[in-house]
């Protein structure tokens, strides 16, 4: 399964890509909204873990977007 975690805080990317990644998930962390719009085309993920308080843009808009 694919997953795109998208948050600007690195550490938090960084431990749970970790924490999916030990069980056999693919990742792919991001830090902005551009970015996981962006990637949610080419990546094609099929869960997508989204920080609300992003700097570039609220996650409530992103998932307007992504539906």
């Amino acid at each position: 399964m694919k997953v795109l975690i998208v948050d600007d805080n690195i550490a938090i990317q960084e431990i749970v890509s970790e924490i999916l990644s030990a069980e056999n998930y693919e990742t792919l962390a991001v830090g902005n909204a551009k970015d996981a719009l962006d990637y949610v085309r080419s990546f094609r993920p099929e869960l997508v873990l989204l920080d609300i308080n992003l700097p570039d843009m609220d996650g409530w808009s992103i998932l307007r977007r992504l539906k």
